[in-house]
């Protein structure tokens, strides 16, 4: 599903960049256009259409909200206790729903661009519950948040260029799992990644690069030039592959943590891949 409209949308680019030189053609590509158009946002509306996680709620945060908030307070309910009665509890399943929910609601234009009101972000300052932890770029054209239409506390995020789990993310990551209850880990790779692109330059390029930088890459030179990536001729085609491999790579190494192994086999944890089409908006799962 989730391909399909991927290539929906990649098929939408590619028509927009052609001009039609005749009569039949113009009126051949405004009538693929538009099918191909109706079919991506048909799909949106079908994936925003399935239920939504208990604890989650698809409007913007109303003024009720922090009335219940005050009423709380006043009736004796300390700054921790109100924290802990807006605390979502999520199976891993529902954190990944909500995530395809609110990611369909951004690329189809119908994201909630939610905030919290003064009383709420009182709250947050005695802790935090976020659903999920999201490992990402650290390109700022990838604003995890945003992407996923999700608000102030509701995910962790630790970025990195080319996504890359190194032991400082690693230890986040355990931290998320451990202390602040997230369900749900994904490693999210996406379109055009500087860092992937940089690892597949040559070893004498790569050389000249300054210490840390070459540090960074040897997290990811391994999964990019692999020989399947390495036969690929288009361009594109070949950054797409060698940045899923990078994905791959970095989740297998998080489920290789000894943490995450027994959150997993408890069915109290789950570590996914995606990846992230900047000129679609789209973010794909995998592995889920």
């Amino acid at each position: 599903y989730q391909r399909r409209v991927h290539g929906d949308i990649l098929s939408v680019y590619f028509f927009s960049s052609i001009k039609p030189h005749t009569p039949h053609s113009t009126q051949m590509y405004s009538a693929v256009r538009t099918s191909l158009i109706g079919g991506v946002m048909r799909s949106a509306r079908a994936r925003l259409a399935r239920p939504v996680p208990r604890g989650f709620s698809t409007d913007v945060p109303s003024a009720d909200v922090s009335e219940e908030l005050v009423k709380l307070l006043h009736s004796g309910f300390s700054m921790e206790q109100v924290a802990q009665r807006v605390q979502k509890k999520v199976t891993p399943q529902e954190a990944l729903r909500a995530l395809e929910l609110g990611n369909a609601r951004f690329f189809s234009a119908q994201d909630r661009q939610p905030t919290k009101s003064a009383m709420e972000r009182r709250c947050q300052i005695v802790s935090q519950s976020p659903f999920a932890c999201i490992v990402s770029c650290s390109d700022s054209r990838v604003p995890v948040e945003i992407v996923f239409d999700c608000n102030l506390g509701e995910l962790f995020v630790v970025r990195m260029a080319g996504n890359v789990i190194t032991p400082e993310a690693e230890g986040s990551i355990e931290y998320a799992l451990r202390h602040l209850g997230c369900k749900l880990v994904v490693v999210m790779g996406h379109e055009g990644c500087g860092a992937v692109n940089a690892a597949m330059l040559p070893a004498d390029a790569i050389a000249k690069e300054p210490k840390n930088i070459q540090t960074l890459l040897d997290h990811i030179i391994p999964s990019v030039t692999k020989p399947h990536i390495c036969m690929i001729e288009d361009t594109k085609a070949r950054a797409r592959e060698a940045t899923v491999s990078n994905v791959s790579t970095q989740v297998e190494r998080i489920r290789q943590n000894a943490l995450v192994k027994e959150l997993v086999a408890s069915g109290n944890a789950m570590v996914v891949g995606a990846y992230y089409q900047i000129t679609s908006g789209i973010c794909d799962f995998r592995d889920a």
